[in-house]
């Protein structure tokens, strides 16, 4: 393994997490600790005892303050009682603060490991135990699902085994670099480290930090008029050591010399390795500091907090960081993932109209891409984005980074699947190019460019005109530019797009759709077609 983080077993009782945790632990060298023999000594009773004189629900108390403790250990293979999870500050804390393993198991393999078993107060008692291993199932078992990096069924494979599928797998989640992407046998995506909602700014829980982290955050003046405060003192109260650096505003700031502003306040201020990366911002600030975070003593902990809504659905979450040059977008950056994501929906509630449409561009583009019934439920529910409804908001939001984490998690250096995730940006990197960067905000290039692309599918035979219109109604009821520039023609476009990234072997790579929900990449498209796709998209006096 490349660190000793910490792991943590979830699990219903008798799923083995106590007989894998020590045989886990030992194996890696690190200290094995069972929050439940932890409990019984603090206490100085057993966890029956403690149930029949507290009931449960003094018991769940006990629990989670000592998860909380436990947690903030370093280097321990966790395993924890099989309630823990039903504390949200619990789950919180486990999902948080280490790798998440949770050992699935059937009714019916607990049922037998727990027969002769006289220490599950759950158990004690009930007239039918094998009725009460059902209902806790229904109940906790989506809750094991949530926070689960790595999920490993456990009926049929003796310790040993397992503790070896365990190490291969975290060597490998490893690997990613520190991913927020788990890897579970279900999918490579789980809100372990992306919290989504209300009020989060000022959720302790969300911060995966400790008393004594030094933390440095990059944000803009605009965005810290309303926000650096707010994340400054719920950081204090954790007992990180807390600095800032204020990044001029807007994306043509977005260059080498900002960059460099983030190492000099790292250095002035004798950050080491060990310190962490706050964005606080839109995707500029996310870009720019994520690229500060992969570079800066070789790599440093990063975490997103995206104040706009296309730095929410898309730039935060999946790893690109990078700066401008004048020759073209995101030309120089890295892939880096951040730990965690901390979305506050409530953030979007200061953002200018034109910014919150813009994002819509963005998620606009998922379901064209990727998902159909997206796709419709944005048909139904655009106008209650634009009006910043909070359920619809958080929903839609949640889709986007599940749509989002799924593709990068099959190709996160973005040699395949990747790039369907570019559907319009072709296109709109050379608006933004050739307008100056900022002039046209990323999100209006892209849905223009989204134009430009669903019309060379129409006329390459893939998409119906039909589905063209739906696409542009869309896009204009998100308040979004559905044609090219008034100053651009489209001779302007084809010089910037062949300095493209996506440009190989000096072949033009576009994303394009067959339909609504699917999309794939073309190589070498005729450039006539593409010249008259963005005139179709081009408006003449």
């Amino acid at each position: 393994m490349a660190e000793k983080r910490n792991i943590f077993l979830v699990g219903p009782m008798g799923a083995g997490k106590s007989t894998i945790g020590r045989q886990l632990a030992q194996q890696l060298n690190m200290d094995f600790v069972d929050s439940d023999a932890v409990i019984e000594e603090r206490a100085g009773a057993d966890i029956g005892w403690i149930f029949d004189l507290e009931g449960e629900e003094g018991f769940r108390k006990r629990e989670e303050r000592i998860i909380n403790e436990l947690t903030q250990l370093q280097g321990v293979v966790l395993s924890t009682g099989g309630g823990a999870v039903m504390s949200k500050e619990s789950r919180n804390y486990l999902s948080a603060r280490g790798i998440v393993i949770y050992l699935e198991t059937t009714v019916d393999k607990q049922y037998q490991r727990t027969q002769r078993d006289k220490k599950r107060p759950l158990l004690q008692g009930a007239d039918d135990p094998r009725q009460v291993l059902e209902d806790l199932a229904k109940v906790r078992n989506p809750l094991y699902e949530e926070i689960a990096d790595i999920t490993l069924p456990t009926d049929e494979q003796n310790a040993k085994v397992m503790v070896n599928q365990i190490v291969d797998l975290i060597d490998n989640l490893n690997g990613l670099n520190g991913s927020l992407f788990a890897i579970t046998a279900k999918s490579c995506f789980n809100l372990r480290a992306v919290d989504i909602g209300e009020g989060l700014l000022k959720d302790e829980t969300c911060y995966p930090l400790k008393k004594g982290d030094k933390v440095m955050i990059v944000t803009n003046p605009t965005v810290a008029q309303y926000y650096l405060e707010t994340v400054t003192q719920t950081l204090e109260k954790i007992g990180c050591q807390v600095e800032s650096v204020l990044l001029p505003d807007g994306e043509k700031y977005k260059t080498l010399d900002s960059l460099n502003l983030i190492f000099t306040a790292l250095l002035k201020h004798n950050h080491g390795r060990d310190t962490t990366i706050i964005a606080l911002g839109g995707g500029v600030i996310g870009d720019v500091a994520g690229f500060a975070a992969a570079s800066y003593q070789r790599g440093v902990r990063f975490i997103q907090i995206p104040t706009t809504l296309l730095a929410q659905v898309d730039s935060s979450v999946g790893g690109k960081t990078a700066v401008n040059h004048e020759l073209g977008k995101n030309m120089i950056g890295a892939f880096y993932q951040p730990s965690t994501v901390i979305i506050d929906t409530l953030t979007l509630n200061t953002l200018p109209k034109r910014e919150v449409n813009a994002g819509l561009a963005e998620v606009i583009k998922y379901g064209a891409i990727l998902d159909y019934a997206f796709f419709e439920w944005l048909e139904a529910h655009i106008d209650e984005l634009v009006a910043l409804n909070q359920h619809s908001l958080q929903h839609c939001i949640a889709c986007c980074c599940q749509i989002k984490a799924d593709v990068v998690a099959r190709d996160e250096t973005e040699k395949g699947d990747r790039a369907l995730l570019n559907l319009g940006h072709t296109f709109g990197h050379a608006i933004e190019t050739h307008l100056g960067y900022g002039n046209w905000l990323h999100g209006e290039a892209v849905s223009a460019g989204t134009m430009m692309a669903a019309v060379l599918s129409e006329q390459l035979g893939d998409l119906s005109f039909e589905d063209v219109a739906r696409l542009e109604k869309l896009l204009a009821r998100a308040n979004l530019p559905t044609v090219s520039p008034d100053t651009m023609q489209p001779d302007d476009y084809l010089p910037h797009m062949m300095r493209d990234k996506k440009v190989l072997a000096g072949k033009l790579r576009l994303v394009l759709l067959k339909a609504l929900g699917k999309a794939y990449v073309a190589t070498d498209t005729d450039k006539s077609l593409v010249l008259n796709a963005i005139e179709r998209c081009t408006q003449h006096d």
